[in-house]
C-alpha cells in the first residue's frame, strides 16, 4: 500500500518558506544593531522610586564628518518616533545629545554634533508629528566619547536620547492659609 506524501511534502516546504520568511525578513534590522520601538520604550520609562537618568544610547550613524542621515539612521529613528509616540511616553521631553569621533578638531566636532542632534530632532518632527517643545538638542563634539580606546572609532558617531521627568519632590506640601492663599512648607 502507497500512502499519500503530499501532507508531509506540504507541510515540510510550508515550515520552510516560513522560516526563510522570518529569517529574511527579521534579520537584517537585528543585523543593523537597531534597536525596536519597545526595547527603546523600557529603557526611556520612568520608573516610580528611581531617580536615575533613564536614557538610551542609539547607534544614529553619520558618515566621518557629515551630519546626514543614512538610511540605518532613518530606519532607527522609525523605530524611535514611535516609541516617542506610545502612550506611556506622550508626557516626556527629551534631550538628543550629539557627539562626534575625536577626529578633527574639537571645535568643529562641537558644531558637528550639534549639527547631528538637531537632525535627528528635525527628522522625529517632520516624519513623526512630534512637537518641537518635547526635544532640546545638545553638541558634545568628542567630550564623551563612548570608546576612549578607540577616539577615532565609528562608534562615537552617535546619538544618545534621554527622557526628562519632572520631579515631583515628596517632601513639599502646601499648608492653606485663613486667607485661601497656600505656601510650601518642608
Amino acid at each position: 500500500m502507497v500512502k499519500n506524501r503530499k501532507p508531509k511534502a506540504f507541510v515540510f516546504l510550508f515550515a520552510v518558506v516560513s522560516w526563510l520568511f522570518l529569517a529574511f525578513w527579521t534579520v537584517p534590522v537585528e543585523a543593523q544593531g537597531i534597536k525596536r520601538a519597545s526595547e527603546i520604550e523600557r529603557g526611556l520609562i520612568a520608573i516610580t522610586g528611581d531617580e536615575s537618568t533613564r536614557s538610551v544610547d542609539l547607534y544614529i550613524r553619520f558618515s566621518l564628518n557629515s551630519a546626514k542621515l543614512t538610511k540605518e539612521a532613518q530606519s532607527q529613528l522609525a523605530e524611535l518616533g514611535q516609541a516617542l509616540n506610545s502612550e506611556r511616553l506622550a508626557g516626556a521631553r527629551f534631550e538628543i545629545n550629539g557627539h562626534t569621533d575625536a577626529s578633527g578638531k574639537a571645535a568643529n566636532n562641537k558644531v558637528l554634533s550639534l549639527k547631528r542632534a538637531k537632525a535627528v530632532k528635525d527628522f522625529l518632527i517632520d516624519n513623526h508629528a512630534a512637537k518641537a517643545s518635547r526635544f532640546v538638542a545638545h553638541g558634545y563634539g568628542e567630550e564623551r566619547l563612548k570608546n576612549i580606546l578607540e577616539p577615532n572609532s565609528a562608534e562615537n558617531r552617535r546619538v544618545e536620547i534621554i527622557a526628562i521627568y519632572e520631579r515631583k519632590d515628596p517632601l513639599v506640601q502646601t499648608e492653606g492659609k485663613k486667607n485661601g492663599s497656600q505656601k510650601a512648607i518642608r
